[in-house]
């Protein structure tokens, strides 16, 4: 079911963001090519899709025999997903990077974005998982490289993304999820992550977060901001106790999205060494489904 799931996903965001580029492609700077090796064994792949949209960017490679191998990153170097299945033996499983931390298990190097010519090239390999959030089920290892020609896709939403500086550094998300707000009254966690240890989660409510500027402590239950790490140990995110500041700039509520928009920067307590990190300059943009 999962597999079938999984590929009407792909159909349906295909659909959603039109066509995309292939190995026809003419006049490229470098000829573009796709290496795909899965258990040390060359999947020869005879063609891709390449596709960005703003600061994100999803390419797929098709063998002959139907294997895929398809990423979603951010234009920074941060991978978001990684998939291998088949189209035409639905006996193989569907196999996904790490979930959280894919860093781990997983090395993904954009080496250059040409934006002049929208090309992308990229080293690869690493584990994929039946199971991504259990790191003991079977996996295959993966490696390869590609150097594609990319099409630029109109949004249907602009400026999604997360970003802040965690003690200094940049830090952009490459996915994100929600958690909870299924219900009338429930809080709704907006989860952030660029396949590091890092999590960051917008904990807002759908019927008591207007716009607005919110101060929280770690003691808040909503509107909030909190910085989580992943431990390796039990394969969680801890929290950590987190104090500031969020401002929610805008909420726009349709008929099954809402889209959140705001800033926000804070102070982050490791609860096991009592350590700070700061975090600053925080924005975000987001669109979570309505109860």
């Amino acid at each position: 079911m999962k597999i079938f799931k999984f590929l009407a996903a792909v159909v349906l965001s295909t659909a959603l963001f039109s066509c995309s580029s292939d190995s026809s492609d003419s006049n490229p700077t470098e000829s573009e090519y796709f290496n795909f090796k899965q258990d040390n064994q060359t999947i020869p792949v005879t063609a891709w899709t390449a596709q960005r949209s703003e600061k994100t960017i999803a390419v797929t490679g098709t063998s002959a025999n139907g294997m895929n191998i398809s990423f979603e990153f951010n234009i920074y170097g941060n991978l978001g997903k990684a998939h291998t299945y088949s189209t035409t033996d639905f006996g193989v499983p569907l196999r996904t990077a790490q979930e959280y931390y894919a860093q781990e298990s997983f090395t993904f190097e954009l080496v250059t974005l040409d934006e002049t010519n929208k090309t992308v090239k990229v080293n690869y390999s690493g584990k994929v998982y039946e199971d991504g959030h259990d790191l003991t089920s079977n996996f295959v290892a993966v490696e390869g490289s590609f150097l594609v020609k990319y099409t630029d896709i109109a949004p249907i939403t602009t400026g999604l993304g997360a970003y802040a500086k965690i003690d200094g550094a940049d830090w952009y998300n490459s996915k994100s999820d929600q958690e909870g707000g299924y219900f009338s009254g429930e809080d709704i966690s907006l989860n952030f992550y660029n396949g590091d240890k890092n999590q960051i989660s917008v904990i807002t409510n759908d019927d008591d977060t207007p716009v607005g500027v919110y101060n929280f402590t770690s003691a808040s239950s909503n509107n909030k901001v909190v910085l989580s790490k992943y431990n390796t140990t039990t394969d969680q995110f801890e929290n950590f106790n987190c104090s500031g500041t969020l401002n929610v700039t805008e909420k726009v509520v349709g008929f099954q999205y809402t889209v959140i928009s705001g800033t926000y920067s804070f102070t982050a307590i490791n609860p096991n060494d009592s350590s700070e990190v700061q975090v600053t300059n925080g924005t975000f943009k987001t669109a979570y489904e309505n109860y």
